[in-house]
């Protein structure tokens, strides 16, 4: 768990900040409620993941994430290049 744990807190960051930058409430309220709601659940998660009990369910969720990683996130980038390198129709003049 130590080793994909920077990986953890750094998908769950990324997901707070998509939620702020949607986060259409006055002063940000709604982004400031589910921060201040979820850190402390995710620390007392972090603290669960020893137990014996939830080692299926851990194991399944890295599982998940080493699955996830197999997929190149730049791959969507490169078929983006490629596409703006196609030659675009001329527009006749």
């Amino acid at each position: 768990m130590a080793a994909v744990l920077p990986d953890l807190l750094w998908l769950y960051q990324m997901g707070l900040v998509m939620f702020w930058v949607h986060d259409r409430s006055a002063s940000q309220t709604a982004t400031k409620l589910l921060t201040a709601r979820t850190v402390p659940l995710l620390v007392r998660i972090i603290g669960l993941v020893d137990l014996p009990e939830l080692r299926g369910v851990v194991d399944d969720v890295l599982s998940l994430l080493r699955d996830a990683r197999t997929i190149r996130p730049d791959a969507s980038r490169e078929r983006r290049r490629a596409g703006a390198e196609a030659p675009t129709p001329s527009s006749g003049t």
